[in-house]
């Protein structure tokens, strides 16, 4: 295998750019080529003149068949065949969209791959791109452990830590950060990395985040340039204890409306299978009436459960109420977890139309 030589550009214009690049023998008939572009800035555009040279001394290049991996590459061959030894140009429009994310804008070009070529080629295109300001993840997710697990160091504070990646002239010390009114529960702080990283530090603590949880957006902007990205950060508590799904469907069957969850524990994950296992008490209610829960099975942290009541029962709870009002509460008792879950109710359906049993 060939390896691929970089190039430089050798000359530059307001509306055009010439690079030469050789097209590396790479076996058999394939060539590779890697191609700098210098540095364009978001949302702009760069005319490129390509010219390529056929260093194989036996094969000739074949530059039908052009295949782009994004639309922000235009390509139109002024050359269809370029003999070994000798060179052809490529016309190249590249642009960067407004929706990059990072600092390198990397593209790729072939030509051949169609398999009726002589050839195939394989161009790599890259470029630093100018004015970036990009966070990692735009969703960050953060949870208290209210049940006395070691998965984070202190049941207190949580913290996660968010890769920034920017580029000139957007530089570390004129970003601010804004949020909504909830943004205050938190500390988010910018620790520099080099000019062009950053990481977003997020802490929360325990006691200042709602039992319900919170979710904060956050926006980062440099002063200067104006460029801006955002993110989403939910702060959550999460108990040992919880059912699957949120939603309870309600079964009819045999004048018997019946509903089936999963109730799981985290603490007993990872507790030995020849520890001596502890089965869950489990009861529930709706509307404040007390219903039959069954246990259909259960191993060291999971039970499945089927919650059952007379249908006459049932009627008589959604009397001058609707179902989406009526809700479930569970009361679980597992080794030393003890817990309060509320789950909704979604609209019954009659278990003929589902081929479900009792």
């Amino acid at each position: 295998m060939g390896i691929a030589v970089p190039t430089e550009p050798t000359q530059k214009t307001p509306n055009r750019l010439k690079i030469d690049a050789t097209l590396v023998p790479a076996g058999g008939n394939q060539f590779t080529a890697s191609v700098e572009v210098g540095q364009m800035a978001i949302g702009d555009s760069q005319n490129v003149d390509l010219e390529l040279f056929n260093a194989s001394d036996s094969v000739t290049v074949d530059l039908t068949d052009a295949v782009a991996s994004c639309g922000c590459v235009k390509v139109e061959p002024r050359v269809e065949l370029i003999a070994p030894g000798e060179s052809g140009s490529v016309s190249l429009v590249l642009s960067v969209k407004s929706s990059q994310m990072g600092v390198n804008w990397v593209q790729s070009l072939s030509f051949g791959g169609d398999g009726k070529s002589s050839s195939i080629v394989r161009i790599t295109l890259k470029s630093k791109v100018q004015g970036v300001l990009s966070v990692a993840e735009d969703q960050v997710l953060m949870f208290f452990n209210d049940d006395g697990t070691k998965e984070t160091k202190s049941s207190d504070a949580v913290f996660r830590e968010v890769a920034i990646e920017m580029s000139e002239p957007v530089r570390h010390e004129n970003i601010k950060i804004a949020g909504g009114d909830l943004v205050d529960l938190l500390d988010v702080k910018l620790k520099k990395i080099d000019d062009e990283k950053s990481l977003l530090v997020i802490s929360a603590d325990k006691f200042a985040v709602p039992k319900d949880g919170i979710v904060v957006p956050i926006s980062l902007t440099d002063s200067v340039t104006h460029r801006h990205t955002d993110l989403i950060c939910t702060v959550g508590h999460r108990q040992a204890v919880s059912i699957l799904p949120a939603i309870i469907r309600l079964y009819r069957n045999d004048n018997e409306v019946f509903g089936e969850a999963l109730v799981s524990n985290r603490v007993l994950q990872n507790v030995p299978e020849s520890k001596h296992q502890v089965a869950p008490a489990i009861t529930a209610s709706i509307g404040g009436e007390a219903i039959e829960v069954r246990i259909d099975s259960v191993n060291k942290s999971m039970a499945r459960v089927k919650i059952c009541l007379k249908e006459e029962e049932f009627d008589k709870l959604l009397e001058n109420r609707e179902l989406s009002s009526l809700k479930i509460s569970w009361h679980v008792s597992w080794g030393e977890q003890r817990a309060t879950v509320v789950s909704q109710l979604l609209s019954i359906v009659p278990t003929s139309v589902n081929n479900r049993g009792k």
